[in-house]
């Protein structure tokens, strides 16, 4: 925990606040459209898929918890954890192109999905 690269990550959360509020909120005019995971104006499939890509990580995390997946290090919880939050923010950002494509939400979804693969670039790299 000594090397945790806290002024990285906060770098990464700066740059993308600095591209969502200035460049896509102020400037493009581009309002983020969040919707929750059991929203009504879901999409009954895409709403799957995000259920199913949660009941993998659970089932990835107590596969490693009972033991059965002994091959995994420490660095599969931050993969797995990373993996499901950038499968739902693709989700989500697809699912927002194909039905809401005028109001050009999805680059928001999109850019948090660039966020999470630079924080686990910087927390991966930083364990050696």
């Amino acid at each position: 925990m000594a090397n945790f690269p806290f002024i990285e990550i906060l770098v990464v959360f700066a740059i993308y606040l600095a591209i969502s509020y200035f460049y896509l909120n102020k400037k493009l005019g581009i309002k983020i459209k969040r919707r929750g995971l059991l929203s009504m104006h879901r999409k009954r499939y895409f709403l799957a898929i995000d259920f199913l890509f949660i009941s993998l990580f659970f089932g990835v995390l107590t596969g490693y918890a009972n033991g059965d997946f002994t091959f995994m290090g420490l660095h599969s919880y931050i993969i797995a954890m990373f993996g499901l939050f950038i499968m739902l923010s693709i989700n989500s950002g697809i699912e927002e192109w194909i039905f809401h494509r005028k109001d050009k939400a999805f680059y928001h979804e999109w850019l948090s999905t660039l966020l999470y693969l630079l924080v686990l670039f910087v927390l991966y790299s930083s364990e050696k």
